[in-house]
């Protein structure tokens, strides 16, 4: 069963997300201390989010992400179905741009496949959602990491045991299904994770 103070810290970051309450998080955050759930001042979200009214009080990365793990789970076929989605309506990875909600970049389209909350979150974040795996184990749906560089691949299918397909970013800016190289990869600091919540 799904904790209810874990249900009302999620239901507090879709609120602030979506700029509409019209009072301080702080109040609510207070009550939920008992948890020693750290909140943080996060005003530059509040700020970027145009939520003057907003007091800039929120619950910290952390404890978001471990909301999100208790969430639904999600199958991998879809997850490919997703990311096949920006592939086939070649949509352009723009920065400070959004497709359906999402932000149109490489962790925009993460986000958007893991079907996690629209605008999304970064790469660093990102891996907050996901556990370091072998290669044997890599699946449709898991990912490769280049934190440092602000890069990720969603990983579909071998291609022999060197190489696989992943849709990643092309040089025209436009999500597609590419080769990559493994070693190379693993080699420039990459590292491979799957999606906690992938089934």
């Amino acid at each position: 069963m799904f904790n209810n103070k874990l249900l009302i810290l999620f239901l507090l970051y879709l609120i602030h997300i979506n700029c509409h309450l019209r009072g301080p998080l702080s109040i609510i955050g207070n009550q939920l201390s008992d948890d020693k759930i750290e909140l943080e001042e996060v005003k530059e979200k509040s700020n970027k989010d145009n939520c003057p009214h907003i007091n800039s009080t929120i619950i910290n990365e952390i404890a978001i992400h471990k909301i999100f793990n208790y969430l639904t789970k999600i199958k991998r076929e879809e997850i490919i179905l997703r990311a096949s989605k920006w592939k086939n309506n070649k949509v352009k990875l723009l920065k400070n741009n959004t497709y359906e909600g999402y932000n149109t970049d490489n962790s925009g389209f993460i986000s958007m496949a893991w079907k996690l909350p629209s605008p999304g979150f970064n790469t660093r974040r990102l891996s907050y959602f996901c556990t370091m795996n072998n290669k044997s184990d890599l699946r449709k749906g898991d990912v490769f990491f280049n934190v440092a560089h602000d890069d990720i691949y969603l990983f579909n299918d071998w291609i022999n045991p060197f190489k696989f397909y992943a849709y990643s970013e092309t040089k025209g800016k436009y999500i597609d299904l590419m080769t990559k190289n493994y070693s190379k990869l693993i080699n420039s600091d990459y590292f491979h994770c799957k999606y906690n919540n992938a089934i």
